[in-house]
């Protein structure tokens, strides 16, 4: 799940972070 400074991964099996995209 996303959390504000964590990672969560996206359906593409990409690695975002959240409020940076």
């Amino acid at each position: 799940q996303n959390e504000e400074g964590q990672w969560y991964v996206d359906s593409g099996a990409a690695a975002h972070v959240t409020g940076d995209a």
